[in-house]
């Protein structure tokens, strides 16, 4: 479950949480197998024996106890063991955001303080094409201007059919949960995103090639705000702390290669204003 928890909404704090996990789960094991070895004596140690404790062969508790258990007193070694694991989870995790952002289509625009990501890989040269047709507008131009505050701006083009806008913007009614927003047909609708094979979550859920369908793509434009930093360079506006509030939204034709309509949503997400939603 925590794993599970993990790959779907991954964050440091639940990496951090996860293993935290595993080390107090172990510790409940060693705790069960004294109580279990009080009670039953031999005969339980016989059947220990032969079994594998998590997995078949128990390969890591003879990791652990041919490196970190041979440390004196035993909770030292725990403790040893522990620190490594999250400095090793927290490494490959850093890792994992450093080659995810590598691939990721994202093109720096310096001139106007800005970063552009498209949800939907597509070419550098599409990405400063849509994002500057969208800035020629008043309305979007004019909304930057009153809102930004002299910080980097971050635009996320958002494909068509793109099923997860609100991590990005609201306008207040995906706010609202009542009995009728979660019926039973709608959590099956969420099922079936979630246990269909991953071409069809893909097509579903991620949106569609924006250059395959005559339907809109969504330019949402936001503010990059670091807790107790008044000015954050743009070198820094892709960093996992950093905080995005909503601007404005723009919804760009890529047929017609223009602007219809923008809309001012709220300066948060759908979960909230004070939950922080990274780029990535």
């Amino acid at each position: 479950a925590g794993w599970g928890l993990l790959t779907k909404w991954p964050r440091f704090l639940l990496l951090g949480v996860w293993v935290t996990m595993l080390f107090l789960y172990a510790g409940l094991a060693r705790f069960e197998e004294s109580r279990m070895t009080a009670r039953f004596g031999d005969a339980y140690l016989k059947y220990k024996a032969s079994k594998g404790a998590f997995l078949p062969g128990s390969p890591v508790r003879r990791l652990f106890e041919g490196t970190f258990g041979k440390i004196r007193p035993r909770f030292l070694g725990w403790g040893a063991a522990y620190v490594f694991s999250l400095a090793l989870a927290f490494s490959a995790g850093f890792g994992l955001l450093a080659m995810t952002r590598a691939s990721s289509a994202i093109v720096f625009k310096p001139n106007h303080n800005m970063v552009v990501i498209s949800a939907w890989p597509k070419p550098d040269r599409w990405m400063h094409e849509t994002v500057d047709t969208a800035l020629q507008d008043e309305r979007v131009s004019d909304r930057l201007d009153e809102t930004r505050r002299g910080s980097p701006v971050i635009a996320t083009i958002l494909p068509p059919y793109y099923a997860m806008k609100g991590m990005y913007y609201t306008m207040g009614s995906s706010i609202r949960f009542t009995m009728q927003g979660f019926s039973l047909r709608r959590i099956g609708r969420i099922a079936r995103r979630h246990l269909l094979p991953f071409d069809v979550y893909w097509n579903t859920f991620m949106g569609e090639d924006p250059d395959k369908h005559n339907e809109p793509v969504k330019i949402v434009f936001s503010r990059a705000e670091k807790p107790y930093k008044t000015a954050l360079p743009l070198s820094e506006s892709l960093d996992a702390g950093v905080r995005m509030i909503p601007l404005v939204v723009a919804s760009f034709l890529p047929s017609g290669k223009r602007v219809y309509g923008v809309i001012e949503p709220l300066p948060q997400n759908y979960l909230g204003p004070q939950v922080i939603m990274p780029f990535l």
